[in-house]
């Protein structure tokens, strides 16, 4: 039979494209053929720092063809900037934010000029990411961004500030080439150019104001954002603010955004009824993740009636009021569902809503399912539950969001400081999930499920597209040994948060 180095050149770099560099060193020293195959995909990334050995210039000269994505980190020779790479296609550049002497400032501005020879050279770049910026860029930097891409796509910038005049202007001037923009850490207020400028080609918007502004720049900021006028996604997270509601409210009554589909607010946003404003007036959307400190009953009651027809995906990890019950409402009402992600979902009120499950096209659930330890057939509730969602294909019951962003009662968080999880076992009800065909990922808690060696195997041969199994099956090291030779045999990713493999794969 036929080895791998049987298939044609074309196949064997597809799949060398997907390994990382450490699996794809490892092939290289297989055999000559698959070395003279795959040899130049370790050029594809490739990541310059100060500080530390560098590539040598005259091979990355050489091989500049393959290189597709290009770091560089803190100060750096010219040479690695004055090179032409004719596929590059993501470019990111990491700078030392704070500048604390003359010399420091002499460098960046010097890096600055650099960079700007970089772009010039390659304007194949869609990709741009700038990290901790400081208070640079210069205009000129800003311009060549503007002037130099052919086809810009995503911008995500990180630690700017004190932009202000024409630095300012040129800024935004640069963001408006481009379809993606994620700006975080970042002090600035509107350009005086804004009149003048076209968004048109900004899709999406996702905004980190976690640090450095004050509210008294809200208002200016949203002048800014009301002239993309085709936003179809906007994360908007503020820390130590409040969203300017009213503007807000206005600018979605006006119909500012009409294609917009993809919402987070994350932060301060106000009470519960100024939030409901705003609730109010969104359109139709099909993603939304809710972080804000303030999204109480009404809210929730409200955004559930209007996207009940048009919602794909929600997100509710962060929300700091967060009642079980919205959970089961979501279920219950959001018939078009298919991801979800909620902190828990108590099994004593899933009673509540006798078979009034409308979301049958889940495909995605995130959610730690929280068991009274007094009641014998809680694992069975959960398990009936989960079956009637048979296009699952991703299912999280780990405790990973359960404390994220919540805030709990003293009574609260003594009951979930230890909270029950589910057991995995036949005898508590596994068996109703054999419907679960298209299952293809599994993540459970972080403690012993109780699981058995003929649980697992039976349970596993009905989900034949089962790739990932996450999660501490059993407290026998023997039982969990055989799951794992198991699991190598069916070629299931498994990992239970010990290393169990290792005499395994040698």
């Amino acid at each position: 039979m036929p080895g791998i180095t049987a298939l044609p050149k074309e196949v064997l770099v597809l799949i060398g494209d997907r390994l990382d560099n450490r699996a794809l060193m490892a092939s290289l020293t297989t055999c000559r053929i698959i070395h003279q195959s795959l040899s130049h995909l370790l050029w594809r990334i490739i990541r310059i720092k100060q500080g530390e050995p560098q590539v040598n210039f005259d091979n990355l000269t050489a091989h500049a063809n393959f290189v597709h994505h290009y770091e560089i980190h803190g100060v750096v020779p010219w040479d690695y900037y004055g090179i032409s790479f004719p596929g590059l296609f993501s470019l990111a550049i990491h700078r030392k934010a704070l500048i604390n002497t003359v010399q420091d400032a002499a460098l960046m501005a010097q890096q600055d000029q650099y960079c700007i020879t970089f772009f010039q050279l390659n304007p194949s770049v869609q990709d741009l990411t700038l990290y901790s910026m400081g208070n640079y860029p210069c205009e000129e930097f800003w311009k060549a961004i503007f002037t130099s891409f052919r086809r810009p796509r995503c911008l995500r910038v990180n630690r700017l500030w004190a932009l202000d005049g024409r630095r300012l202007d040129c800024f935004w001037r640069a963001c408006s080439r481009f379809e993606d923009i994620s700006l975080s850490e970042m002090s600035s207020h509107s350009p005086s150019i804004l009149s003048e400028l076209s968004f048109e080609s900004v899709k999406r918007l996702s905004m980190d104001w976690s640090f450095r502004l004050p509210y008294i720049q809200y208002p200016a900021l949203l002048d800014i954002i009301r002239t993309f006028h085709n936003l179809t996604r906007l994360h908007w997270k503020t820390y130590r603010g409040e969203f300017p509601i009213e503007a807000l409210t206005k600018a979605l009554e006006d119909k500012t955004w009409p294609h917009l589909e993809d919402l987070r607010m994350a932060g301060s946003v106000g009470k519960d009824d100024g939030l409901r404003q705003i609730i109010e007036k969104l359109p139709p959307l099909r993603r939304a993740q809710i972080d804000v400190m303030m999204f109480g009953p009404s809210c929730w009651s409200n955004f559930r009636n209007k996207q009940g027809g048009s919602l794909r995906a929600l997100d509710l990890r962060e929300c700091r009021a967060f009642d079980n019950r919205w959970a089961l409402d979501a279920f219950a009402f959001l018939e078009h569902l298919e991801e979800f992600t909620t902190p828990f979902i108590e099994i004593a009120h899933i009673k509540e809503y006798p078979n009034r499950w409308r979301c049958l096209g889940l495909k995605t659930l995130h959610a730690f399912f929280i068991r009274d330890p007094e009641n014998a057939d809680e694992d069975q509730v959960a398990f009936e539950f989960l079956s009637n969602f048979k296009r699952l294909e991703s299912i999280d019951v780990s405790n990973t969001c359960l404390w994220e962003g919540r805030l709990f009662s003293v009574e609260e968080a003594a009951n979930l400081r230890h909270p029950h999880t589910l057991r995995w076992r036949f005898d508590k009800g596994l068996e109703k999930l054999r419907g679960l065909e298209n299952l293809r990922r599994l993540v459970l808690d972080n403690r012993f499920q109780e699981a058995r060696v003929h649980d697992v195997q039976r349970m596993v041969e009905h989900w034949p597209f089962l790739a990932e199994l996450t999660g501490i099956l059993s407290a026998d090291l023997g039982i969990r040994e055989d799951m794992a030779v198991m699991f190598k045999n069916l070629g299931i990713d498994n990992w239970d948060f010990v290393d169990l493999c290792n005499s395994i794969s040698k």
